[in-house]
């Protein structure tokens, strides 16, 4: 399904979660599912504290600060219809 601007903004302004992609130094790309959210135009995706982690920084964090190229994929699908197939980039 080729979706316009307006249609691709909606669609990922109406959703809340997808597959953050930020590139590795050494394994290339990082991906991870996040929750996010849409505010003024911008993305946002948040930083969970409340679980325990292995470092204070994200891995997600530290590959965006050496490099700020990121993707966030959103996508449906019906196995059922291939016809509803849509997804998203930002």
């Amino acid at each position: 399904m080729n979706l316009s601007s307006e249609q691709s903004s909606e669609l990922l302004a109406t959703h809340d979660h997808g597959v953050l992609a930020t590139l590795h130094a050494v394994r290339g790309a990082d991906l991870v599912p996040v929750v996010y959210s849409v505010v003024d135009g911008h993305v946002g995706v948040p930083i969970d504290r409340v679980k325990p982690k292995a470092s204070l920084r994200l891995q997600r964090e530290r590959n965006l600060a050496a490099d700020p190229r990121a993707t966030l994929l959103i996508e449906h699908w019906d196995p059922t219809d291939w016809s509803r197939l849509w997804w998203v980039r930002a």
